[in-house]
């Protein structure tokens, strides 16, 4: 009751400042038209000096001079009421909304007033009062996930955020798509930079020296009128280490995350790596691009442990031919001489796959290099590959066996439809029973529940008998395509194709292991049937001379079908494994 006859010293509180946050928000000047509405409607006069206004975002707390200012009036009590235009104009953040609650809490503060609302020292209100703060902050957390999750989707697709690096410049389209584009200006000299850095004849003061004074370079002018000036040592050293001029970036900054550009590169790969061994780069001159395929789902076949890869870089020295990692160090252990003076260094890098020795640090399995883990698997393609006409006799082969199979599965469908009726007829009777008041409530919805569970069950066997062989069917041609095409599309463009590789080894089957150098796979159930019937047939198909004319097909028939064991596992009873939709091609 004391609180409420204190006497109101009012004061009066602006913000807007220039982030994204608050464009939506009145001016000051429009802030300060309201408040002057809102306070002359009861007759309050402000001072002038208890009028505030600034231009500083609420986001992060204790960084508004003028708001620290006021709220030290407050615990004065110079000021124990406030006029403002929204809550979120007070604070955005967590800190400066718990002070201001703080401050009605001790009585410093005896109402805070908006053109909308008025907030005074009761619980509802001091409640409501921090809950519009925070709905500014979650408004300004909502942004910076969405921004951040804009941008890595845009990084993903190849597009890097930001000023355009010097060479380049950004460009907006017609439809206010962003991009960045060549500087025509600037990109063949800062591409002539690079090209007489690979020379290995210049230093890069000499170079900064040429591309300044003999062709005038300059760096672009900026709104602010900043810029227009000649390269400096930091900014040559700056552009010649950046994979952007490979046509690579890095998103966030520090995240080692780097993603293939969009934007046309000004040198490649190769010439990227040969510039930071001249240039002398401690660790690894190329960025972190690679994606290792086969990392995942292979383990270790000693420990049981995960398996994992590694880049390797080696250098064959020119002088000696001396091989050393330049990974660690940049001049030959051998002979001594450095990589910066050697004429044609011969640079090797390699993806090598190991235990991570994680479940058992004293594993004693070594290194495969991915060349070799390669052959094997091509190696294991290379036993499923069937010939188009192998494929088109053994779909015949299982369509014919699902007709056979027609009778027996129309007999397994009228016993399950006598079981379905069967249900239903339990479920009308006891209906009529709750009617007839036989059984009381409880018991009718137990039993209910139980038939209810039984009906489904039956319907649900009902219907995967009356599809699963034209699954079956379905599957097994999934099968047969991936047998007859994944070992050319494994051997497809390595250097592009990283995804389907990587889906022609998830294919392949299970439980991979590598041990002593060699890779053991589980084989999915379809393709060991075929690879089975593949060895199988292998020696009927030579007892016959292919001829010249025709086709072998009516020959080859006969050979897979006396075998007992060709197709001995393409029965309708397959294995559940098979079910899944993406597996094969």
């Amino acid at each position: 009751m004391e609180r409420n006859k204190q006497q109101h010293k009012w004061g009066k509180y602006r913000r807007k400042s220039t982030e994204a946050d608050d464009r939506q928000a009145a001016s000051l000047e429009s802030q300060d038209r309201e408040l002057d509405e809102l306070a002359g409607r009861d007759g309050t006069i402000v001072p002038d000096e208890f009028n505030f206004s600034e231009s500083h975002s609420a986001k992060h707390a204790g960084q508004r001079p003028v708001f620290n200012n006021l709220l030290e009036l407050i615990e004065r009590g110079k000021v124990n009421s406030l006029f403002t235009w929204s809550a979120n104009r007070i604070s955005r953040n967590a800190i400066d909304a718990a002070r201001i609650v703080d401050l009605m809490d001790r009585g410093k503060l005896l109402e805070v007033r908006t053109p909308s609302q008025a907030f005074r020292n009761t619980p509802q209100d001091k409640f409501m009062l921090a809950l519009f703060c925070m709905q500014g902050k979650l408004e300004n957390d909502n942004k910076g996930v969405d921004v951040v999750r804009g941008l890595k989707s845009k990084a993903i697709a190849g597009g890097r955020s930001g000023p355009a690096p010097l060479g380049y410049k950004n460009f907006t389209n017609e439809r206010g798509q962003k991009s960045i584009v060549p500087d025509p200006e600037r990109f063949p000299i800062i591409r002539k930079m690079w090209t007489l850095m690979l020379t290995g004849n210049h230093s890069v003061a000499e170079i900064m020296r040429i591309v300044n004074d003999d062709m005038g370079l300059r760096t672009p002018k900026r709104k602010n009128g900043s810029g227009g000036k000649k390269l400096t040592k930091s900014l040559t050293y700056y552009i010649l280490v950046r994979p952007f001029y490979c046509g690579e970036f890095e998103f966030p900054l520090g995240s080692n995350n780097h993603y293939k550009g969009t934007h046309v590169p000004m040198i490649t790969r190769e010439e990227f790596d040969r510039v930071q061994v001249i240039l002398g780069r401690k660790g690894r001159p190329r960025p972190h691009t690679r994606e290792f395929v086969y990392r995942g789902p292979i383990r270790c076949g000693e420990c049981g442990g995960s398996v994992t890869a590694e880049e390797k870089h080696h250098c064959v020295c020119s002088n000696c031919k001396h091989k050393f990692s330049y990974a660690h160090r940049t001049d030959c252990p051998k002979c001594g001489t450095d990589m910066e003076n050697m004429k044609n260094p011969v640079i090797r890098d390699y993806v090598l796959y190991h235990c991570a020795k994680r479940t058992n640090p004293n594993c004693s399995q070594g290194c495969i290099n991915q060349d070799e883990l390669e052959r094997q698997l091509e190696k294991e393609l290379a036993q499923l590959e069937i010939s188009p006409k192998f494929k088109g006799w053994a779909l015949d082969v299982l369509k014919r066996q699902n007709a056979n199979e027609s009778a027996d599965r129309e007999a397994i469908m009228k016993a399950q439809r006598k079981d379905y009726d069967a249900v239903v007829e339990k479920i009308d009777n006891l209906i009529d029973m709750r009617a007839g008041k036989e059984i009381d409530e409880d018991e009718y919805r137990r039993k209910k529940a139980v038939l209810l569970a039984e009906k489904a069950r039956v319907y649900a066997l009902l219907g995967d008998t009356d599809k699963r062989i034209e699954n079956w069917i379905e599957v097994a041609e999934r099968g047969f395509n991936f047998a007859e095409t994944a070992c050319e599309l494994f051997n497809a463009d390595k250097s592009e194709d990283l995804h389907v590789r990587k889906e022609v080894f998830a294919t392949l089957g299970s439980n991979y292991t590598l041990r002593d150098k060699k890779i053991s796979i589980e084989a999915d159930a379809l393709l060991f049937a075929i690879k089975n019937v593949k060895e199988e047939s292998l020696v009927g198909i030579n007892a016959f001379e292919p001829t010249q004319k025709g086709s072998t097909a009516t020959q080859m028939e006969p050979s897979y079908v006396l075998s007992p064991n060709l197709l001995g596992d393409m029965d309708s009873n397959h294995d559940s494994r098979l079910q899944r939709p993406l597996s094969y091609h």
